[in-house]
């Protein structure tokens, strides 16, 4: 699956990303494989257990966090 299609099931699937509100996920083909407190904590999961892979790894904003656009 490639990311573009990560992309799509996330905007398709906000419910379960907001059980992870506040953690970094990593979304690889179509489900979320780790969740964690940090970028790199998350990253390193994934490419010691799916190795070659290229997850989408995002922030789950918790309610009344403000995204920020520049």
């Amino acid at each position: 699956m490639l990311m573009q299609a990560d992309h799509k099931w996330m905007a398709s699937h906000p419910k379960e990303l907001y059980k992870f509100a506040g953690k970094w996920v990593a979304v690889l083909d179509g489900k979320i494989v780790f969740s964690g407190n940090t970028y790199e904590g998350v990253w390193s999961k994934v490419k010691t257990t799916h190795p070659g892979k290229v997850p989408l790894i995002t922030y789950v904003l918790k309610p009344g966090e403000e995204q920020l656009i520049a």
